[in-house]
Formats: C-alpha cells, structure tokens, sequence
C-alpha cells in the first residue's frame, strides 16, 4: 500500500525509490540489547534470495543497552521515555 503513490501505474518496477518505514518504541520490542534493528524482505525458504525492494522497517527502541547509536539518538530514545533531554537535538523538539 505504501507504494501505491511513489509509482505511476504501468511504470517499471526499478522505478520504486527507497522506502523506510520506522517504529519508535519505549521498550526493547525484541530484548536483545539493541536500540536499533533494520531488516529487508526476504524469502524465509531461501533466506540468501533478497527481494531487494530497498524497503527497510527500522525499530528504534528506547530500551536498548547497546553502544549501536549516536549519542543524540541515545538522548532522544530516553527522552522519549520521560527522561531529561540534553541534546541540541532534543531541545529542538521540545
């Protein structure tokens, strides 16, 4: 359904521009330390063929323990939990 309006009907597959779709979530929505996880679509009978519709879901978990983001990300991600924010980033957003 995302597609629908990034292509004109008839129009060549490869045309497709990149697609990013991003879950914010307060907890490790998979506990396994990260604070982000990206994953492409591919077959799960034969996990080495890659559809390779450059569309990547992202979760952007503020549970995480990992040193996997930028500083700013990590400020973000514990402001979104009710934390004080102190990066310029955060207090942009305020």
């Amino acid at each position: 359904m995302i597609d629908l309006n990034l292509i004109e009907r008839g129009a060549d597959y490869n045309d497709l521009r990149k697609s990013y779709i991003i879950f914010i979530c307060p907890f490790d929505v998979f506990e396994k330390g990260l604070h982000k996880y990206t994953f492409e679509n591919q077959c799960i009978e034969m996990p080495e063929l890659k559809l390779d519709d450059e569309t990547r879901k992202i979760f952007l978990c503020a549970g995480g323990t990992a040193d996997d983001v930028s500083d700013d990300m990590k400020d973000f991600l514990d402001w979104l939990i009710g934390k004080q924010g102190k990066s310029e980033l955060v207090k942009s957003i305020r």
